[in-house]
């Protein structure tokens, strides 16, 4: 914040964020002003980098692309259906596609949540299986 405000009130000279978190994590003074409880995260240390932690899949039991049946592979009967979830700040969006047909349904979502993506898939299977 304190960059920013700077960045817009002096435009030819302000201090970049990177150096004020330098500043209050190992200046002998911010150390002793206690600077760092003011920030948004209130931590007495800054982790390093390179010891962040590793995200995991977002998704459980998730099985690869790559152990779909050959048949789906390539496109030799119907039935098959891939989908995605696209993202973005004013909602979602719910695209599924058949792989043989290519024929590509899309709806937008509320929300990511999981109960209402499945709903939602539930919907579209009934509408499927009434167009066959």
């Amino acid at each position: 914040m304190i960059s920013g405000y700077l960045k817009r009130k002096h435009k030819k000279s302000y201090v970049c964020c990177e150096t004020i978190y330098r500043f209050i994590y190992e200046s002998v003074f911010a150390r002793k002003a206690k600077l760092w409880q003011y920030l948004r995260r209130r931590h007495k240390k800054r982790t390093p980098f390179g010891f962040r932690k590793k995200r995991r899949a977002l998704i459980p039991h998730l099985v690869s692309i790559h152990k779909r049946s050959s048949k789906a592979n390539r496109r030799l009967e119907l039935g098959h259906w891939e989908g995605d979830l696209i993202m973005n700040k004013g909602g979602n969006v719910l695209v599924i596609i058949e792989r043989k047909s290519r024929y590509m349904m899309a709806f937008k979502n509320p929300s990511k949540h999981a109960h209402i993506i499945l709903n939602k898939l539930k919907i579209l299977t009934k509408k499927i299986c009434r167009l066959l």
